[in-house]
């Protein structure tokens, strides 16, 4: 994983497998709470998969980020493994389908609540 701290927003990026495998969750939330981020992007653009352990990891780290009072979202194309992944589990991260939309969207609640209710 790369990591970038652009100011408030921290962002990973995943260019292998999410996998669970490295920097446990309470490390990397450690890490960029501490460089001062509020807001925090894992890119899993180019991203092969994510499995069983990996989904653990991304519902740990979105727990331990919440309790800190910080947001999560995750970049997946739409047609990918990952994708497919996320929503046959259920998982409960905001999704977004490209860098770009995902670093431009406001971070409010508000923002958020609208842009699920345009999907459903």
């Amino acid at each position: 994983m790369n990591e970038l701290n652009a100011g408030r927003v921290f962002l990973i990026r995943s260019g292998g497998s999410l996998d669970g495998v490295g920097s446990t969750p309470e490390e990397v939330a450690t890490h960029a709470s501490n460089s001062g981020a509020r807001y925090l992007i894992i890119d899993a653009t180019d991203a092969a998969y994510v499995d069983t352990p990996g989904i653990r990891w991304l519902i740990s780290f979105r727990s331990i980020l919440e309790s800190m009072g910080k947001k999560l979202r995750i970049v997946t194309p739409p047609k990918s493994r990952v994708t497919r992944n996320l929503e046959l589990l259920d998982v409960k991260i905001d999704r977004y389908e490209n860098l770009a939309t995902a670093w431009k969207t406001p971070w409010s609640e508000k923002s958020q609540e609208t842009k699920r209710k345009r999907a459903a």
